[in-house]
């Protein structure tokens, strides 16, 4: 992710309904009734995340206190006051289980983001969002269990729950992407890495977005498309593929992609 630092709260709102344009012309599920939490400290090179815990069922509470603890822990690099927090997160979720974020945005108050950086942040995040829609509340809690047992995304895709960060991941960095060059008409860089826009990265990670970015292109395929290949059951590429083919996408763009950026290393 870009490095935290402070942003305008109107290009923050400006950003949010834009994504939302951007979604309804693509035929992709909107977030609606979402809790965002804006804080202005540290967070150690998270601008942003996405655990969705208001979307979650009442009854998960317990579960939602014992991931917004861990989460706490993570980001504070065990910094006291976060940490005092932490031990009050099951009981605090046990009663207002309906505030708790759904996204949260973390800036620095010595700095500034650029338009571009905010925007590309929000996009990206929401994106989570629409995922969420796409998939189900125990797909989701493997995926931030992923997070914040690697404080992140790991190394590799070897770790219990990778595959579920593989595939958020990319389609979060990749939906970031295209929507940013659908409002401002900048080509991104699909297939290589060009370091002087900063816009994306085909290479990020271990889990590589521009795998879908290259299925995007070469097959003349919608983002809607992806989006709505992205079911409950695919945290794979293996099951990415599959899912693909029955949206009408050839396998031989998936397997050019998976070759082209190695798959998942």
């Amino acid at each position: 992710m870009l490095p935290a630092s402070q942003t305008p709260f109107n290009e923050m709102w400006e950003s949010l309904v834009i994504y939302k344009n951007l979604a309804i012309a693509n035929n992709i599920t909107p977030p609606a009734d979402m809790r965002i939490w804006m804080l202005g400290f540290n967070s150690h090179g998270w601008l942003g995340c996405t655990p969705m815990f208001h979307h979650f069922a009442e009854e998960q509470s317990t579960i939602i206190g014992a991931l917004i603890g861990s989460l706490i822990h993570a980001i504070s690099d065990y910094n006291a006051t976060l940490s005092i927090l932490h031990l009050y997160a099951i009981p605090i979720a046990l009663f207002i289980p309906i505030q708790f974020p759904d996204m949260l945005l973390f800036f620095e108050q010595s700095t500034t983001l650029t338009t571009q950086e905010v925007y590309l942040t929000v996009f990206h995040e929401l994106a989570h969002s629409s995922h969420f829609y796409r998939v189900n509340e125990t797909y989701w809690q493997r995926y931030v269990d992923y997070a914040i047992a690697n404080y992140g995304y790991g190394n590799d895709c070897t770790g219990q729950y990778a595959g579920y960060c593989g595939i958020g991941e990319m389609w979060g960095n990749f939906a970031e992407a295209v929507f940013y060059q659908q409002y401002c008409g900048i080509s991104y860089p699909y297939v290589q890495y060009n370091s002087s826009n900063n816009i994306f990265n085909p290479f990020e990670g271990w889990y590589h977005p521009g795998i879908l970015a290259y299925i995007h292109n070469e097959a003349n395929t919608n983002i809607g498309t992806i989006y709505h290949a992205l079911n409950p059951d695919v945290y794979s590429l293996d099951a990415l593929r599959i899912s693909l083919h029955y949206h009408d996408i050839d396998d031989n763009y998936s397997y050019h992609a998976f070759d082209y950026f190695n798959y998942w290393n």
